[in-house]
């Protein structure tokens, strides 16, 4: 980790800054993690709960995957290593997660069993939610735990060309899409996506991927899901809130990109592009798991999951 950007000394407990930290570290040496390869084994997962990982957790561990060359999407905490008969081996170092999660409360109230009244406790979440963060390891990292045979999941490029196009031809509250010109962009004022045609790109792949970015600008509509930096139509290129959207937008395309199963290219984004997030980063240590998770809302919006 650079000196510039490590976590200060008695803040080491603030999850936000080291996970910031690392990324910041890859985006200085122009790698951009919501560009990283998915995963050909399948999305990151907990090995106990089997429950997929979302959000930013998912790009995280998609790019711990792919930089160390994991050949398995399993992961788990110490502790459950340890319950499952596992130990992590000597050396290994795991990667910190932040996630969000709300209050419970407890409460007790009165209820009939049996004929008689009796106090039970029940539990609500509030809806103030507050960062929680622990550290997990990829099962190549774990001895004494049975790895289970994983199937390679690569689909052909004309099964992705048809995943692609059915989620833009079923995305409810469809922005007008027009094809003519060198340049991709979103015009709230219009509402309207223009894309140059496909044949101007290196791949197919890389065409949708570019449509999907465009696409998540479009969810910030007024009539979609309303966020200022769209709906107010005023933002400019560079500014902080220009960063924040163009953020949303990537990761949007990464989403709908790995539920496509497109491989994304591993290219070095433009300086501009870099620079901008760079400085977003830096003032704000909560920005990556904010954008993710309006990524993850955006994405469900354009696959019309309720």
């Amino acid at each position: 980790m650079s000196k510039t950007h490590a976590t200060k000394k008695g803040n080491k407990k603030d999850i936000f800054q080291k996970v910031t930290d690392i990324v910041i570290e890859h985006l200085e040496q122009g790698e951009i993690m919501w560009k990283m390869p998915w995963c050909k084994f399948g999305q990151p997962k907990n090995y106990k709960t089997g429950l997929e990982y979302s959000g930013f957790i998912r790009f995280f561990l998609n790019m711990s995957m792919y930089f160390n060359n994991y050949k398995t999407p399993y992961f788990l905490t110490f502790k459950q290593a340890k319950d499952m008969g596992g130990n992590v081996k000597k050396g290994e170092k795991g990667q910190p997660i932040v996630y969000w999660a709300g209050q419970r409360i407890a409460k007790e109230v009165e209820v009939e069993k049996n004929g008689k009244k009796v106090k039970e406790k029940t539990y609500t979440e509030t809806s103030k939610r507050f960062p929680c963060g622990h550290t997990v390891f990829n099962l190549d990292q774990i001895e004494g735990i049975e790895i289970p045979d994983i199937e390679e999941k690569i689909r052909t490029e004309t099964q992705i060309i048809a995943s692609c196009e059915k989620i833009i031809e079923e995305m409810p509250k469809k922005p007008e899409i027009e094809t003519h010109g060198e340049e991709a962009y979103y015009s709230p004022l219009f509402d309207r996506v223009n894309m140059p045609p496909i044949s101007r790109f290196r791949s197919n792949e890389g065409y949708y991927q570019v449509l999907f970015h465009e696409l998540g600008h479009s969810t910030g509509h007024q009539s979609r899901l309303n966020r200022k930096e769209v709906a107010e139509a005023s933002i400019n290129f560079g500014s902080s809130d220009y960063s924040k959207e163009e953020l949303v937008a990537e990761m949007t395309s990464a989403f709908l990109s790995g539920y496509c199963g497109i491989i994304l290219d591993n290219f070095k984004n433009s300086s501009a592009y870099i620079q901008g997030w760079l400085k977003a980063l830096n003032n704000d240590k909560s920005l990556l798991v904010s954008s993710a998770s309006r990524a993850e809302k955006a994405a469900n919006f354009i696959l019309n999951n309720k």
